[in-house]
């Protein structure tokens, strides 16, 4: 599951740099789950030759992530997100001055 996960992200995010052929069968793979078999039928093709399509797919958009880590750099900001409400929350709760330079230290980082 988080297989499919990841490759949905990536394909959001590199899909476009992929053949429309490769990127068809990828979404076919990792969006619409469906089998490999389902997808041979419907692209009157082998079961093996999806198979090897996807996996090509997969090193290709492993590789542009390995160059660019778009997605990593989206984890990482959703974290830093993730923290600065819960310093928000910690403000309404009890105005703490030492919460507010946390959220600008991680606003930066969100700058950079």
């Amino acid at each position: 599951m988080e297989n499919i996960i990841k490759y949905s992200f990536l394909l959001d995010i590199y899909g476009n740099l992929l053949t429309k052929k490769q990127l068809d069968i990828m979404k076919y793979y990792f969006e619409d789950n469906l089998s490999l078999s389902e997808i041979a039928k419907n692209e009157n093709t082998s079961r093996q030759a999806v198979f090897d399509m996807i996996k090509r797919g997969e090193k290709i958009l492993n590789k542009y992530e390995d160059n660019l880590s778009l997605f990593s750099i989206h984890l990482e900001n959703k974290k830093i997100i993730d923290k600065i409400f819960e310093n928000l929350e910690k403000i309404e709760t009890d105005e703490n001055i030492i919460t507010i330079e946390e959220i600008k230290k991680l606003i930066k980082i969100l700058g950079r």
